[in-house]
């Protein structure tokens, strides 16, 4: 139906009122063989293919037409043109009982389609939620990744350094193996800043960065 939608629902229909014609052409042929108690059964019959027609068929409702009306139209017109008394009152009851199931259909469509636009709203709104959420997590992790780094050479800062420290000594003293620490200076730096100028200092922070961060794997 996703490739070929018109003609599956053209399909569907057409074998749902072929369904509705089938049993209204088996109240004709099994009516005259009936006593007045199995016809009461017969029509009973047929009200329950109607109700069950209301919760099957009612999300589309020309599919409950199709359904519903060559079961009891023919039945309508064949009470109304004897007219007898008797099947006239017959043909007023099929009449309301066909107008009350349709109301009914009608109801049940309209609560149907309502709830599943409000799961298709709700399903969205959770899609959004868990985009929004990433969004939410990037933007943290960001955030705790620029309280951590120095945001002229991108390498970590003391709060990382006080946060990492302690463990990684714990880790060493559990595991029982040598930690090492290494202080590095740059030599005559303030020279650089105040021959060359400030600008020319930061470059050269980003060069020494740079190559820490080549050299060093972790």
């Amino acid at each position: 139906y996703q490739t070929h939608f018109d003609l599956t629902l053209f399909l569907f229909l057409l074998l749902i009122f072929c369904t509705g014609v089938v049993w209204g052409a088996a109240f004709f042929i099994f009516l005259p063989h009936l006593n007045s108690a199995q016809q009461t059964i017969l029509a009973l019959v047929l009200g329950c293919l109607a109700a069950g027609g209301v919760a099957a068929l009612a999300i589309y409702l020309p599919a409950f037409y199709a359904y519903v009306l060559p079961i009891f139209i023919p039945i309508i017109i064949d009470n109304f043109y004897s007219l007898k008394a008797e099947r006239l009152i017959t043909g007023v009851l099929y009449s309301t009982f066909l107008i009350m199931v349709c109301i009914m259909a009608k109801i049940s469509s309209q609560l149907l389609r309502a709830t599943f636009n409000m799961n298709m709203k709700k399903d969205t709104l959770i899609k959004e939620l868990k985009v929004y959420n990433l969004k939410l997590e990037k933007s943290i992790d960001e955030v705790r990744a620029l309280s951590i780094t120095d945001s002229l050479t991108g390498l970590y800062n003391r709060r990382y350094f006080d946060m990492i420290f302690h463990n990684e000594l714990k880790k060493a003293q559990r595991n029982q193996y040598a930690i090492n620490l290494v202080l590095i200076d740059i030599d005559n730096f303030k020279y650089i800043n105040d021959t060359f100028g400030h600008p020319s200092g930061d470059n050269f922070l980003m060069y020494v960065a740079s190559t820490l961060k080549k050299s060093a794997k972790r």
